[in-house]
């Protein structure tokens, strides 16, 4: 799965998150969708209830879900 993710893509979502979406407590919303960066801006996750993407320094990152039919659809 490591070479399917389009890092410049996430990128692009995440500012139109930030851009359009409304700020919550979690983060910035838009459709289901939660964008959450650090102070610094070198983690950034995108996520919604049952799947989160957390993209770290050096484009690095990992998925967190229970289960995959989660992180399928």
């Amino acid at each position: 799965m490591k070479n399917s993710i389009n890092i410049t893509q996430y990128m692009q979502a995440l500012h139109h998150i930030f851009e359009h979406g409304e700020k919550t407590e979690r983060g910035f919303e838009l459709h289901g969708i939660v964008a959450v960066s650090d102070h610094d801006g070198y983690t950034c996750t995108l996520c919604n209830d049952k799947v989160s993407f957390n993209l770290y320094f050096h484009n690095k990152y990992s998925f967190d879900y229970q289960s995959d039919d989660d992180l399928l659809k």
